[in-house]
């Protein structure tokens, strides 16, 4: 399995535990206006908004999956980072292979989205870091101005990029060189560090003590990261927040009541993640990205916190 599909899979068991937890809690909404965002390509069979902007931009992932494609042991076949701007959408195409992709938050206010993309170059360790089995090398991107460019690695073959907040400040992973010892010897890998990116440069972000590779996921105006670390077997193996180059486990969190978290004191973090998600959708019919809009009736209680951030 590709070191990408570890850490989606990692990704989904968190994402789907905290979504039912929190609209458990949530209130119902009167009703919704739902766009459908369409497809870049007119064979692509799968879509999905993974990043939304205070101008209403969204950044979506647009390709072909084996059939079924709710399954989650489906392959992807090729697919697009694909940027919908008022129901335009632009391919931000890639940095010489056939294909990109993109993460949760990877787009800010600005317009400037990141993500990963395959190169002409075949990857020399034979690794199929992108996912859609060409194995050839992956970086992570950043897209500006019409222009996709690549941005560096830490020695590393390949690498990724998550999530930018309007700073420009970007975090993600880059492998490295160095061998990762917890990797089985029938798929040996290289160590994988979480990164940040400020200015064109890359710097490796700590992890927790005893685990060799990190997963950065998401950034705030304020430069502090979240995610995860772990090992080549489960890099989700323990949550991470970051700030100022320091890791901390959010159970350390727990303890220290003043220790800020995107500017609020430390509360119970499914609590926090359950005041950044929406209320319960309406179900869709197909696999199409669309984008959820609320009546314009005040909301009340946590939710209206969320809307502010929005």
């Amino acid at each position: 399995m590709s070191t990408l599909w570890r850490l989606r899979g990692s990704w989904i068991l968190q994402v789907t535990t905290i979504v039912l937890v929190c609209f458990g809690n949530a209130f119902s909404q009167v009703s919704y206006r739902v766009t459908d965002l369409g497809i870049n390509k007119s064979k692509d069979n799968f879509n999905m908004v993974m990043g939304l902007n205070n101008r209403g931009w969204t950044e979506n992932m647009d390709g072909v999956l084996t059939p079924p494609i709710t399954s989650t042991s489906t392959t992807i076949v090729s697919g697009r980072a694909v940027l919908n701007i008022h129901g335009i959408n632009i391919d931000l195409r890639t940095l010489g292979g056939k294909n990109s992709w993109t993460n949760y938050g990877g787009i800010n206010d600005r317009g400037e989205a990141v993500g990963l993309s395959e190169t002409s170059v075949p990857d020399p360790d034979g690794e199929d870091f992108c996912g859609f089995g060409t194995k050839r090398t992956c970086l992570p991107f950043l897209w500006r101005d019409g222009h996709m460019m690549a941005l560096p690695t830490l020695g590393g073959n390949n690498g990724q990029a998550s999530a930018i907040n309007n700073r420009g400040q970007i975090v993600g992973i880059s492998e490295t060189t160095v061998p990762d010892s917890g990797c089985p010897a029938s798929k040996p890998g290289k160590i994988i560090s979480p990164v940040f990116w400020e200015k064109g440069e890359v710097r490796s972000l700590p992890t927790l003590a005893g685990d060799p590779d990190g997963f950065v996921q998401g950034i705030n105006n304020r430069g502090q990261a979240v995610g995860s670390s772990g090992t080549c077997a489960n890099i989700a193996t323990h949550a991470v927040w970051w700030d100022n180059d320091v890791a901390v486990h959010p159970r350390a969190m727990t303890a220290q009541p003043s220790l800020p978290l995107f500017g609020r004191t430390t509360e119970s973090l499914s609590s926090l993640l359950c005041r950044k998600i929406l209320p319960p959708l309406p179900p869709a019919s197909t696999t199409a990205a669309k984008w959820w809009e609320a009546p314009s009736t005040p909301w009340a209680g946590p939710m209206a916190s969320f809307r502010r951030t929005v």
